[in-house]
């Protein structure tokens, strides 16, 4: 809380400071007494009584509160009114203590702004404090005074339109809001548009001919204020005519020559918004007429002669968004004619510019539509091939379109690509650079073998076709190691995508039962970020394999080599964080920070996390009013739709989750206060998380790699609704009895999910742990509704009744506990029998378990706390909290023995071997392919180096179980 200072003298000066030190340690009596005292000597200036009332109003006690909101009130009342800036921003912040907001302050600055109408600075202000408050009919309201007293102004007006907009849009807006003020922005924009004049005959004799760059489309703009001036202008009313549903009107104003593309506020982002505008309203002719037009411009031969073009657009018209826009409507139309112009259209590419990526990736478009002529589409689609093998991009432009072949032709086609790919090996002695393309070309065709063969639901059932794929992809791995040697080490090496191939093919092999090609998996990745340390798809795949293999330290290490920032911990974040809570909630003793100074701690990396979202959402927040200021009108609507995806990230919410777990599994008590977030979400989610960021060459129809090997389901709604309700749960019984009642209810309600709903986002422990607080609840519920020393029989019944439910429930998982401890191997992660490891799903079913433990003690606690309520006899409750304090006990002690035990068993010696065994075969095996090929790409002191790393890995993860104590 920041006081207003008054420097009219240094002692006054004195003074502010003093109070604004008592304010700051939350020392509301001696900053009142301080006031009074200053009060008594006369002091009644304006900036000090809002002070004062402010200080009030953040008091605790009820009548002081109340006290500060009628000396507000006063001042807010004031005649003639108050008009100096500061102190109306200091009113403003004041009132935000209350939540019973004065209908009166509302009216402070508009009798401000009327007592001084000539002041447009005092009315800018008042825009933007409402601006920025996201109090859209405030702000609309003072442009609208803004407006009137400035009419000749531009900023006033389109901060009318823009207010007007957003008050129509928001969240909380009224169908009467919807009504009034969004068609008020559409009508302002709707005379703006038509009050622009005709340019001046000769004005501009080529009209918008030759224009070959953006920067060349604006002219100076027109000089009136209530008309569109610019391309920027122009945009906003794009945006506003589509959120009203006025397509068609806006298609009209970009034909207008007044206002339109070929007008002088014309840009190419236009352009394409007309195009889509046109499939929008269906009006196919137009968009094919305009799409081929601009693809005649762009052909070289009308480039160097200007009076072959029409728009003027040049080369700008070979957009792959203009090519779609052309196939799409040529579809819609069906006729002979217009498939032989488009055809005839994409040839005269072809022949004049024969290196155009996009003319020769839509003739594979084309051809794929007209899928009934399977032989011409093949012979397109090996022409691509032909073309742009030797680049990265060839799989991924080819995979959307190569599935549409009948497996007849899908043969012939990679018959092609493969012969295609090596008459590209060129002979030892020649250049690097034809050795790089034949390698490229080679990874090409065995990604789309990868994607057309090995990974068909038909073949996958096949180990001899996929062990015989992934060593071609090691061979062809090994021999480009030595290209590329040169680059920078932030550069991905020519054939690494060989190596991400193998690593994918391991994991498939895997999900069939070899438990040990996840090992190798590890191995190929760890080589290949030895050449390419910063090869971004390789770590992520990395990183899930460690998560999924429960060496979540080894994950950390590759996780920091992403150097995740900003708005990454929203949309890359989650692939570490997910359920780390119940995986590794505790600091190890690995040096794992960026700069190897700190050991890892994974609450405090989830905290990190969070400062970036929250301090990037003030940052967005705080940038809006330069995009205000800068009459960036369409700017600052984009840049609001990111501040709003940002605040109901669900990234954000899930890292509150996970700190929240660790927090009572470690009993901490730490300062940072989630509430304020927690409390603004509504459940209505924007998940940014970013599945598509690993790389994905499956079979068409197939699960994306991504989600292969995943720690549980992917979270989602239900999950968290789950996270919160057990949040919710844990906060309520350090409070109140009286506030405990219905604790879900509101989150459960804003999340649409019902009490025991079986939700696909949770694994089994997550919904076991759901169900246990439902039966929590009914006990707070239970102690909460009844009398004091209320104890007939129907009362002790129905608590007994809940309590016994429960310690059924606790038993059980007693039992499972027991059962980890004598059949460890089974419950294991097993590589061979002499090898088991704990795996995600061994840490998690353990730590969740001990968070039920956790929560069931705290419920305990609570009772014994208000047992003199007596809603049971004492003698019962004192045996049922024994039982429970005991049996939460067992269980703890259980899942320690089971850690120590695979301890002892990791630290033997022979479990070294058995890694070095499992990743390279034994030796006198000559049938073992892969093993033979990982033997020639690493030596056995590396794998024992790699092995050991892993190994201390798993250690760390069970030494933080057996220093968990769930019961002190």
């Amino acid at each position: 809380m920041e006081l207003l200072t008054n420097t009219v003298n240094d002692r006054k000066d004195k003074n502010d400071i003093l109070l604004q030190e008592l304010v700051n340690a939350g020392n509301w009596k001696q900053a009142l007494a301080n006031c009074e005292k200053r009060l008594r000597k006369g002091e009644k200036n304006d900036s000090f009584l809002v002070n004062k009332a402010h200080i009030l109003l953040k008091f605790p006690d009820a009548a002081r509160k109340k006290q500060g909101a009628q000396e507000l009130h006063a001042i807010i009342e004031r005649k003639p009114p108050i008009t100096e800036i500061n102190i109306l921003i200091a009113i403003e912040v004041a009132a935000e203590a209350r939540k019973d907001r004065d209908p009166c302050i509302a009216s402070v600055w508009e009798r401000a702004a009327n007592e001084r109408p000539g002041d447009g600075n005092l009315q800018a202000i008042w825009f933007k404090m409402k601006f920025a408050a996201r109090d859209y009919k405030a702000a609309q309201k003072a442009a609208m005074v803004y407006q009137k007293n400035f009419p000749r102004k531009k900023q006033p007006f389109y901060w009318v339109i823009v207010s007007s907009h957003l008050a129509s849009i928001a969240p909380d807006a009224s169908e009467n809001d919807r009504r009034l003020f969004g068609p008020l922005a559409y009508r302002l924009l709707s005379k703006a548009a038509a009050d622009v004049p005709a340019e001046p005959v000769g004005s501009d004799s080529e009209g918008l001919k030759g224009r070959e760059s953006k920067q060349n489309v604006l002219n100076e703009p027109l000089n009136r204020a209530r008309t569109l001036q610019t391309s920027r202008d122009l945009r906003l009313l794009v945006e506003i005519y589509r959120t009203q549903g006025q397509f068609e009107e806006a298609l009209a104003i970009l034909d207008d020559p007044r206002t339109g593309i070929g007008s002088r506020m014309g840009e190419w982002d236009l352009v394409l918004e007309k195009i889509e505008l046109c499939e929008v309203c269906e009006r196919w002719e137009e968009e094919w007429q305009f799409c081929r037009t601009l693809l005649e411009d762009a052909l070289s031969d009308n480039l160097n002669n200007s009076e072959g073009r029409s728009l003027g657009y040049g080369k700008f018209g070979n957009d792959w968004k203009v090519w779609l826009g052309l196939v799409r409507s040529d579809a819609k139309l069906r006729t002979e004619e217009k498939t032989r112009l488009t055809w005839k259209l994409i040839e005269s590419h072809l022949l004049q510019n024969p290196v155009s990526r996009n003319a020769h990736l839509v003739s594979v478009y084309y051809q794929s539509t007209k899928v009934s002529d399977q032989d011409t589409f093949l012979v397109t689609c090996s022409k691509y091939f032909e073309y742009y093998s030797t680049k990265p991009v060839c799989f991924r432009d080819l995979s959307e379109y190569t599935y549409l072949l009948q497996k007849p032709q899908q043969a012939i086609f990679l018959d092609r690509t493969r012969a295609y790919a090596k008459s590209l090996k060129p002979q030892p002695e020649i250049a690097e650079n034809a050795r790089i393309r034949w390698i490229t070309s080679e990874i090409n065709d065995l990604k789309l073998n990868y994607s057309l063969v090995v990974t068909r639901p038909e073949n996958l059932a096949s180990t001899t076709l996929l062990e015989a794929f992934i060593g071609n992809c090691l061979r062809l791995y090994k021999l480009s190691i030595p290209l590329g040697s040169n680059l920078p080490v932030s550069e991905r090496r020519p054939g690494d995508d060989a190596a991400i191939l193998a690593a994918m093919g391991l994991i498939h092999l895997f999900r069939k039962g070899h438990n040990g090609a996840l090992l190798r998996c590890v191995v190929v990745l760890e080589i290949l970020l030895q050449n390419s340390r910063h090869n971004y798809d390789a770590l992520l795949i990395i990183i899930r394999v460690y998560i999924y293999l429960g060496a979540v330290t080894r994950a950390v290490e590759h996780y920091l080599k992403l150097d995740i920032k900003h708005i990454q911990h929203q949309t890359v974040s989650w692939i570490l964080f997910t359920r780390i809570s119940s995986i590794h909630p505790h600091a190890g003793s690995a040096k794992l920070t960026s700069k190897g100074t700190e050991p890892f701690e994974p609450s405090k990396m989830l905290k990190i996390a969070l400062n970036w979202v929250v301090r990037g959402e003030a940052q967005l927040t705080s940038g809006s009013t330069k995009y205000l200021d800068n009459d960036a009108y369409y700017n600052l609507l984009e840049h609001l739709k990111l501040i709003k995806a940002s605040e109901r990230s669900f990234a954000k919410f899930m890292l509150i989750a996970e700190v929240q777990r660790i927090r009572r599994l470690n009993h901490s008590n730490d300062e940072e206060d989630y509430g304020p977030l927690l409390n603004s979400c509504t459940g209505d989610f924007e998940d940014s998380r970013e599945t598509k960021a690993f790389p994905d060459c499956e079979s068409d129809g197939q699960a994306r790699f991504e989600e292969f090997l995943r720690p549980g389901p992917m979270p989602g709604k239900r999950w968290l609704a789950a996270q919160l309700r057990t949040i919710l749960l844990t906060d309520g019984l350090d409070g109140n009895l009286t506030n405990l009642t219905s604790l879900s209810a509101g989150v459960l309600h804003a999340l649409d999910i019902e009490d025991g709903t079986v939700a696909n986002d949770l694994t089994v422990e997550e919904l076991e742990t759901v169900r246990l607080s439902q039966v929590l609840e009914r006990v707070i519920s239970f102690m909460s509704r009844t009398p004091m020393r209320e104890t007939n029989g129907a009362h002790v019944k129905q608590c007994q009744y809940i309590l016994d439910e429960l310690e059924k429930r606790i038993i059980r998982r007693w039992k499972v506990a027991e059962s980890v401890v004598t059949a460890t191997t089974a419950r294991t992660f097993n590589f061979t029998p002499k090898l088991g490891v704990p795996d995600w799903h061994w840490f998690h079913n353990l730590y969740m378990t001990l968070d039920d433990c956790v929560v069931i003690m705290r419920t305990m606690e609570l009772m014994t706390r208000n047992s003199k309520r007596g809603f049971l006899p004492d003698a019962y409750l004192a045996s049922k909290v024994a039982s429970f304090r005991n049996t939460c006990k067992n269980i703890n002690d259980a899942y320690i023995r089971a850690a120590k035990k695979l301890q002892n068993e990791l630290r033997q010696s022979a479990a070294i071997h058995e890694v070095v065994e499992v990743c390279f075969g034994k030796s006198d095996d000559s049938t073992d392919a892969i093993g033979l090929v990982l033997r020639g790409l690493a030596d056995v002191p590396w794998l024992n180096k790699m092995g050991e790393a892993l190994i201390e890995s798993w250690q760390e993860g069970l030494d933080g179980v057996t220093r968990t104590k769930i019961v002190v």
